[in-house]
């Protein structure tokens, strides 16, 4: 069996679905109508896979590895986490 991961890169793993959070929220305002900045005139469009896969995936897959708690499960938080920011990439151009 292996040993456990450390507590700190659950933290990240926290903070990075935070990130992904209020970027969501932001968004999600800006689509409303609200007069926000926005980078580019498809930022709108991100609300709903950076509410679903960012946020909400990657904090029930690090419940879920926190529960388990072995390294291999906390792929679903990273993978997570890792297309979204493909998906912020792919937006830029």
């Amino acid at each position: 069996m292996t040993s456990p991961p450390p507590r700190s890169i659950r933290f990240i793993f926290i903070a990075l679905a935070g990130v992904s959070l209020l970027t969501a929220l932001w968004s999600g305002l800006a689509r409303m109508g609200w007069d926000l900045p926005v980078p580019n005139r498809d930022f709108v469009s991100l609300h709903g896979p950076l509410m679903r896969i960012g946020f909400l995936t990657t904090l029930i897959g690090l419940e879920r590895a926190a529960a388990v708690d072995q390294w291999w499960i906390y792929g679903i938080p990273m993978f997570s986490i890792v297309s979204i920011g493909a998906l912020k990439l792919a937006n830029r151009a």
